[in-house]
């Protein structure tokens, strides 16, 4: 079956059911959970749904069809240009810690090339990235979260307090000026607070649509990052906003077109 048939199905299942799992689309089609993480972040990329721990919901009755996938585009070209801005913080010999999700997984792709790193992470599509690289990796155990593939709990929390790192990057459900970072998983949260304790800075990385947004699980405010990586399509709002905290750097990546991806498995 081709993605875009998955596509057209799984909003059909979303307007009648209002909420969807990624476990539930792995079983329909046949797929593995990383497809179905993939199906899911290009509709929510085409503002189709919104995606929520294990799963998504409908947006807003929003049905609107596939034309919208150069939408989809700009937003992969913008984590993949907020990746390589992130990770040309990193300098050599220096120790990091990568949280879970798309855009961090942007910053794994660009750290082939720096010599002497070491990355602390609980994503499993991170480690798989870096495997094979000359970058030395040491994975946080946890319990699995096999729709999300990373890991979290108290294992992961207590394997954080054995280690100090250099810099740390995270990533958001949601973010506002108001109340700062958030998660749509408390127990993700309390694994990003806890990696803020263990690094000299903290760096988030979030691309501007998830700005203006509380998810639902707090992680921290303005006050425990450093520094703000997002893109170009960043508002003024925001800019102007993030501009009052003191000695808080805010780089915004530009927009980099790179081929789409085609799958249909």
């Amino acid at each position: 079956m081709l993605a875009k048939e998955r596509h057209a199905i799984i909003m059909e299942i979303l307007r009648k059911d209002k909420i969807i799992k990624i476990s539930d689309i792995s079983r329909r089609f046949s797929v593995s959970n990383e497809t179905a993480r993939r199906d899911l972040e290009y509709l929510q990329d085409t503002e189709q749904l919104k995606r929520i721990y294990g799963g998504a919901i409908l947006l807003g009755g929003n049905t609107a069809g596939l034309h919208q996938a150069p939408h989809a585009h700009v937003r992969r070209s913008q984590k993949s240009s907020i990746g390589r801005a992130a990770a040309s913080l990193v300098n050599s010999g220096e120790t990091i810690i990568l949280d879970i999700g798309s855009t961090t997984l942007e910053i794994a792709r660009h750290l082939s090339n720096i010599s002497g790193i070491t990355v602390l992470t609980n994503s499993l599509p991170i480690m798989n990235e870096l495997a094979g690289t000359q970058v030395t990796v040491y994975c946080l155990g946890g319990r699995l979260n096999s729709d999300e593939l990373s890991m979290y709990g108290k294992v992961t929390t207590d394997a954080l307090q054995q280690f100090f790192v250099d810099r740390a990057f995270i990533g958001a459900g949601g973010v506002t000026l108001e109340h700062g970072i958030s998660d749509y998983n408390s127990e993700e949260a309390i694994v990003r607070q806890a990696i803020i304790k263990r690094a000299d800075q903290t760096v988030l990385v979030a691309d501007s649509a998830k700005f203006g947004t509380n998810a639902f699980a707090s992680v921290c405010t303005f006050n425990d990052i450093d520094v703000v990586v997002s893109d170009e399509n960043l508002s003024r709002e925001f800019r102007e906003g993030l501009s009052k905290w003191r000695n808080l750097e805010l780089i915004l990546a530009p927009a980099v077109d790179e081929p789409d991806e085609e799958e249909d498995v």
